[in-house]
């Protein structure tokens, strides 16, 4: 149990009166929690998939994860399912792609707060759908690597992010 959860403990028995504990256990650095071991899968309906890969590969850029865990539906391309996911990111912040692949289309804007792409990859499986995004690159861009700038966030939404989803 971590000094935090303790000191929450401790606080919760006095009946909020003794906080000593309580801001010892704020004011020591906390770490992020680790993801388990073994999540959900997704990207693919179906698909067995490792887990999740990080999406910040540093330098101010998200690197789209190729497997998620499906967090709703996509409105307006009937793909059925909760494939769905967002990924929080300040505007203006590149995107990369998930893996190496073919720029299908690039419209800039209609996805309710930015515009919207979709992917192709090399490897077997689904195309990729993102939306809330900026400055994508265009129809026929072959993308050569993994983490290659491929789009940057969009501004025009109210909570900057990016919208995944693969079918």
């Amino acid at each position: 149990m971590s000094s935090l959860t303790q000191a929450l403990i401790s606080y919760a028995q006095s009946g909020g009166k003794d906080t000593s504990a309580l801001m010892r256990a704020l004011a020591q650095p906390r770490q992020r929690p680790q993801p388990p071991d073994q999540q959900t899968p997704y990207g693919q309906a179906g698909t067995e998939a490792g887990p999740p890969e990080p999406a910040y590969s540093g330098s101010g850029q998200l690197t789209l994860p190729t497997s998620w865990k499906g967090t709703h539906t996509t409105s307006g391309m009937d793909w059925g399912s909760m494939t769905a996911e967002d990924i929080m990111a300040k505007a203006g912040t590149y995107v990369g792609a998930p893996e190496p692949g073919v720029v299908k289309y690039f419209h800039p804007t209609g996805a309710q707060g930015g515009g919207s792409m979709l992917f192709d990859p090399d490897a077997p499986g689904g195309d990729y759908w993102l939306g809330h995004i900026a400055q994508g690159m265009p129809a026929g861009t072959r993308i050569k690597r993994r983490g290659q700038r491929i789009a940057r966030v969009s501004a025009d939404h109210a909570a900057p992010h990016v919208h995944i989803d693969r079918r």
